[in-house]
């Protein structure tokens, strides 16, 4: 497969960078996950997983993203392969902007692109939301926090021919990869 982008989108917690690691075992993608994004301005503030960040913070991540997709349009080799992940809901009036960046990237590369809902179950999301080791990538840390969100806000609404959604309650990571990978050779047409 090649010049494909798959972006996972899916609440924190419902395993979109899991996910992506696994695929990126399966098959040669860049995987430039959220966080990447995020982190290096989250590393100049204080961030704790758990409080509201302010506007003033996510302008200046979206100039890093503006960066990386310019890089990925202008720069890399078109037969080059990534996997992107966020959180993107209807509510949060700019989320539909980002989507429509990496959808514009895939289009001036002439790339496929697979946009893919990651879903979760309530309670297994709020579990995961939990564990420790989210710490280390600086991801949303607060059950309660994932739980108002989930509650308040609907996954933003996707419409492109190649779109798919997967529920990665049960499902393991491996397996989940697979599917998604699969799919996007069919829509590559490989």
């Amino acid at each position: 497969m090649k010049n494909t982008i798959i972006y996972l989108i899916g609440f924190a917690g419902t395993g979109k960078l899991t996910t992506a690691k696994e695929i990126c075992k399966l098959a040669d993608f860049k995987l430039i996950d959220n966080h990447y994004i995020n982190n290096p301005i989250f590393k100049l503030i204080y961030q704790d997983g758990k409080m509201p960040l302010s506007e003033s913070v996510w302008i200046q991540t979206r100039k890093i993203r503006d960066v990386i997709l310019e890089t990925v349009r202008t720069v890399c080799p078109t037969d080059y392969n990534f996997i992107f992940t966020n959180v993107l809901t209807n509510e949060d009036p700019g989320d539909l902007e980002i989507y429509k960046k990496i959808e514009q990237t895939a289009l001036s590369r002439n790339s496929t692109f697979v946009p893919v809902h990651l879903t979760c179950e309530l309670e297994e999301n709020i579990r995961r939301v939990g564990m420790p080791d989210r710490k280390l990538n600086m991801k949303e840390l607060s059950p309660e926090g994932a739980k108002r969100k989930r509650e308040s806000n609907s996954l933003l609404n996707i419409n492109h021919p190649n779109f798919i959604s997967l529920d990665a309650t049960t499902s393991p990571a491996e397996k989940t990869a697979q599917i998604i990978l699969d799919h996007a050779r069919n829509c590559a047409g490989a």
